[in-house]
């Protein structure tokens, strides 16, 4: 976890110093700069998230994070590197030099299989298929685009971004389900714990408000009887981040199929 830390906090410092021309061109002229930022991708941490235990679950879910934050930095940068250079073919030369080193059969089959991996998170992977489309619109000509575009379709890139789609969806379908739960448990507990209605809508408010105080263990008088529970608070705001997500990931999907199809013609 430490390693993992100081990797992230390492490529955030190489992101901000990356933030300007100057920054971008000292990469570039470094020899080893992009297969340095590469190399970052996808770090290997199965040696500890393959360890079964409860003590440990904690511990491997903070592993994962970080990998995917380190992930995403990675493709953040690279796509940086594309367009502000205008020419991509270092940064897709990068990627193929590192592929022994990445134990891959296919150049970029780490960074295509995050796509359908249930444990990526959103934020990845709309990196990297933004990250795929830099690396393709910014090739030097016809010819190269279609060569960088390659291994991607050699890797079914599409059924994987599908994959990641559909499992957004159900996600937010879920969370849907389990926010409409929440919220009918939450006014029929409320309602079985009222006293039984007053006379007056001012007396009735204060009854309610009382009876949801007790019914949640609160000591606190309720602004409102429609005041909403933390739980369905967080539910309803990762429901909202999830769609944002999926919106900018169909957005550069639909980009990609653009530009499979401008090359083909």
């Amino acid at each position: 976890i430490n390693l993992l830390e100081m990797q992230k906090n390492a490529m955030s410092c190489l992101k901000a110093f990356m933030n300007n021309d100057y920054g971008v061109s000292a990469v570039m002229v470094e020899p080893d700069g992009v297969d340095t930022i590469v190399i970052q991708f996808s770090p290997i941490t199965s040696s500890v998230t393959d360890i079964n235990s409860d003590d440990n679950n904690h511990d491997k879910t903070r592993i994962n994070s970080l990998s995917d934050d380190v992930s995403t930095l990675t493709m953040g940068m690279l796509s940086v590197l594309c367009w502000a250079t205008g020419d991509s073919s270092i940064v897709y030369e990068s990627f193929e030099n590192q592929r022994k080193n990445k134990f891959e059969n296919i150049t970029f089959e780490n960074v295509v299989s995050c796509l359908s991996s249930n444990s990526s998170s959103g934020e990845l992977c709309t990196s990297i298929i933004t990250f795929i489309n830099d690396l393709i619109n910014n090739q030097i000509d016809l010819t190269n685009r279609v060569k960088a575009r390659l291994p991607f379709l050699t890797l079914n890139v599409i059924s994987h971004a599908d994959h990641f789609i559909n499992r957004l969806n159900i996600q937010i379908k879920e969370d849907e389900e389990a926010n409409r739960l929440s919220s009918k448990s939450f006014h029929l507990k409320l309602k079985n714990s009222d006293g039984g209605g007053s006379e007056t809508k001012e007396s009735k408010e204060e009854t309610t408000e009382e009876a949801a105080a007790k019914a949640f263990g609160s000591n606190t008088k309720m602004i409102s009887a429609h005041a909403r529970t933390t739980s369905q608070n967080n539910i309803e705001r990762e429901n909202f981040n999830t769609k944002i997500i999926l919106n900018k990931f169909i957005k550069q999907y639909d980009v990609f199929l653009i530009i499979q199809e401008d090359d083909n013609n």
